[in-house]
């Protein structure tokens, strides 16, 4: 098996009308205050290498970037961290920063039922408590929406505490159109879009790990 790159990724999501947070490709300095123009504040920008799977963890994420000065000097920071990992580098990924909670929907191939779709809170809920519903691929949006409410974390989702509720049909949305992509696709063995932020307005994946044959 092999990772898609990350435009790749992107360019596939699309085609299956699952939206994916803008973002630019820049490997030289010269060309990232630009790229950041374009782009928008707050940028999140990511380090992409095949060789670091958990950007968190390797320090190759910065968010809350508000000034193209900034993000130059964002960029050269990972050049110095990429050196340190001795890690490949395909490009700094300036990305145009989400908000809401966390979800992750992704799937892979089950040797017994084919293809499945996952999905989930993120954090702790996730790594942790395991806490997922799935469902053969393809889904209905009805079948979405019992997903979403099967989760413990779904009161989060649903408003707790008077805070503002996710977009439940966006986020089922996307549920369906993940699970369509993976039925549609034979040679995808494994799509995880972590994480997914989910707020009023929209569900918005701002990251895609796609293993295909």
């Amino acid at each position: 098996m092999r990772q898609l790159r990350f435009h790749e990724s992107a360019k596939l999501l699309r085609e299956f009308g699952i939206p994916f947070a803008r973002f630019e490709m820049v490997s030289k300095r010269a060309d990232v205050q630009d790229a950041a123009r374009r782009v928008g504040f707050p940028l999140a920008m990511k380090i992409l290498s095949p060789d670091i799977v958990h950007k968190t963890e390797a320090h190759a994420v910065e968010v809350g970037i508000r000034t193209p000065g900034a993000a130059e000097q964002t960029f050269l920071k990972f050049e110095e961290r990429a050196k340190k990992l001795r890690a490949r580098v395909e490009g700094v990924m300036l990305q145009r920063q989400a908000s809401g909670i966390e979800t992750i929907v992704g799937g892979k191939i089950d040797p017994q039922f084919g293809p499945v779709v996952v999905f989930g809170l993120g954090g702790i809920f996730v790594e942790v408590l395991k806490d997922v519903s799935l469902r053969v691929a393809p889904v209905s949006r009805r079948d979405a929406l019992e997903m979403i409410q099967e989760v413990k974390g779904f009161p989060l989702l649903a408003g707790a505490r008077g805070k503002p509720a996710a977009s439940m049909d966006k986020l089922a949305s996307v549920i369906v159109n993940v699970s369509c992509l993976l039925s549609r696709t034979p040679r995808i063995r494994e799509l995880d879009l972590n994480p997914v932020f989910a707020n009023t307005r929209e569900a918005m994946p701002v990251d895609a790990r796609i293993m295909v044959d």
